[in-house]
């Protein structure tokens, strides 16, 4: 209000759950990497920026093969899953696909968002290499949280702009 000096602000919260832990060894991992992913759906996906002539679809993520890959034109790999319960994540990993020269090519970050319902999202944080909350141990990169429930995962995954192929993803859960 002029004539009273009143300034009216608006304050916009974001939630952030701080589950992040440093990693220098795949062994400070907590849990198992889930071995039956049949369930596991992609809700969500960045196709229109798929590079054509050898990737395949994102549900190959989660085949158990490192010849069938996910490529992006330099861009980022994002994604959405589904798992198909509530599980409590403890870490990730991310693989990239069987070729010699490839495989070097890992994510410099990957930001993680999380709900239960498919709706309400939480936002994780971003694990990175620069940090020490990725750690890259050819042919995989890996994170370690200190654990959260998640049904679904949104995943985006910063290769600075190479021309990569992610062949699987998997969580870490107990």
């Amino acid at each position: 209000s002029a004539s009273h000096g009143i300034v009216y602000v608006v304050i916009r919260v974001k939630q952030v759950i701080e589950i992040i832990r440093k990693i220098t060894s795949i062994d400070q991992i907590e849990g198992v990497q889930v071995a039956d992913r049949s369930a596991w759906t992609i809700v969500e996906s960045d196709d229109a920026n798929l590079y054509t002539p050898d990737t395949k679809p994102y549900s190959s993520l989660f085949d158990g093969s490192r010849d069938t890959y996910v490529r992006t034109y330099g861009g980022p790999i994002s994604f959405t899953v589904d798992m198909g319960k509530v599980y409590n994540m403890k870490g990730l990993v991310i693989t990239a696909r069987s070729s010699l020269y490839y495989q070097t090519l890992q994510p410099k970050s990957v930001s993680i968002e999380g709900s239960v319902d498919g709706v309400n999202y939480t936002d994780y944080g971003t694990v990175s290499n620069a940090d020490g909350t990725l750690l890259k141990a050819i042919p995989s990169s890996y994170a370690s949280f200190y654990g959260v429930n998640v049904r679904y995962l949104k995943i985006i995954a910063d290769y600075g702009g190479a021309n990569m192929g992610t062949a699987e993803f998997n969580i870490y859960a107990n």
